[in-house]
C-alpha cells in the first residue's frame, strides 16, 4: 500500500482532474451542474415540443456529423490545453465557459443528432449553452479591445 502525504503527493486520478486545487474542483463542478441543468432544460423542451433541433452547424448551416464531431474534439483539446496555460484567472474562466458550452452541445449532438435550441429570437435560435459559450467568448476577446495607457 502508497501512503500518501497530504500536501504533496496526489492520486494520479486527483492530479488529472486537479481535485487538489480548490479552484480547478470548482471550475469542475461548475461544468458538471451546468451540464445537469442545461440537459435538463433541453429535456423538458424535447418533451414539451418547444425545442428546435439543430442538425447543421452554426446558424443552422449544413455540415456532414463526422466533419462537426472531428472539428468539435480538436477544439476542445485546444481549449482544455489553453485553461492550463491562461495567464490570468479571467481568462481562464472564459475559456471554461467556451469548453462547458461546446461539451453541452457536443453531447446533444452526441445524444440527439442535434442541438437543442429552445430559445429564438426572430430566425436565430440558440440555447443556453450558445449563451455561457458567447460570454466566454466575450470574457477572452474584450481585453483586445480595451485601451491601456
Amino acid at each position: 500500500m502508497v501512503k500518501l502525504s497530504p500536501k504533496t503527493d496526489y492520486a494520479p486520478t486527483q492530479r488529472l482532474l486537479g481535485w487538489h486545487d480548490p479552484s480547478k474542483a470548482r471550475g469542475l463542478l461548475f461544468v458538471a451542474l451546468f451540464l445537469l441543468i442545461d440537459q435538463f432544460i433541453k429535456h423538458l423542451a424535447v418533451k414539451s415540443s418547444v425545442a428546435f433541433i439543430n442538425h447543421g452547424s452554426i446558424f443552422s448551416r449544413p455540415l456532414p456529423l463526422l466533419l462537426i464531431l472531428s472539428l468539435s474534439t480538436v477544439a476542445l483539446l485546444i481549449a482544455l490545453q489553453s485553461v492550463k496555460a491562461a495567464a490570468s484567472p479571467l481568462r481562464a474562466r472564459g475559456l471554461l465557459l467556451i469548453v462547458t458550452g461546446g461539451v453541452s452541445n457536443l453531447s446533444d449532438r452526441l445524444l440527439r443528432g442535434g442541438v437543442v435550441d429552445v430559445m429564438h429570437i426572430g430566425r436565430l435560435y440558440f440555447n443556453l449553452a450558445d449563451l455561457v459559450l458567447l460570454v466566454g467568448i466575450v470574457i477572452i476577446v474584450q481585453p483586445l479591445f480595451v485601451r491601456r495607457d
